[in-house]
């Protein structure tokens, strides 16, 4: 009889702590050679702070060649590096699915940490801070934890372009 009702706390824990309203996502990437490394915190508000700090460039580089964008008259000139702090408020419906697919983590939020077997590889660490003060935390060396962790960057990484920073 313990043991049951030992199950159903935790349950009902598991369950309340689900359905906490999210005050605070941060997400930081540390890139390896010619990754990008930024930091982005996103506010129950739908605000969104990005600070872009080393190799933000809106199409990927190999380090020897910096990508390419036309001019009006055709001509290839480098894609300028986005460096510097910025702000944002998101749509309602860009924040539900960030918000929602963090929710949805808690297997990965249980296990924490997840490393690639590889010596060279960018570092993800997300913190997602709940309206009742809980604080849950993923590091993820590789970036690549898993199925949903991988949506979520894909997510967090397109909104460096998608959103008008100012």
């Amino acid at each position: 009889m313990k043991n049951v009702m030992s199950l159903i706390v935790v349950l009902l824990a598991t369950s309340l702590q689900s359905h906490c309203q999210i005050d605070k996502i941060e997400f930081t990437t540390d890139g390896y050679a010619y990754s990008a490394d930024y930091a982005i915190i996103i506010y129950d508000n739908n605000i969104a702070i990005y600070n872009a700090l080393s190799d933000n460039y809106k199409f990927p580089h190999n380090g020897e060649t910096l990508p390419l964008r036309k001019d009006k008259k055709g001509r290839g000139l480098p894609e300028p590096e986005i460096k510097g702090l910025f702000m944002s408020e998101l749509s309602k419906k860009v924040f539900k699915e960030i918000s929602n697919l963090v929710l949805s983590l808690e297997e990965e939020f249980d296990k924490k940490t997840y490393l690639e077997n590889n010596l060279h590889a960018s570092v993800g660490e997300l913190k997602v801070t709940f309206q009742n003060e809980n604080v849950r935390s993923i590091y993820d060396y590789g970036m690549k934890g898993t199925d949903r962790l991988i949506r979520l960057y894909a997510l967090l990484d397109d909104l460096r372009f998608s959103q008008k920073w100012k």
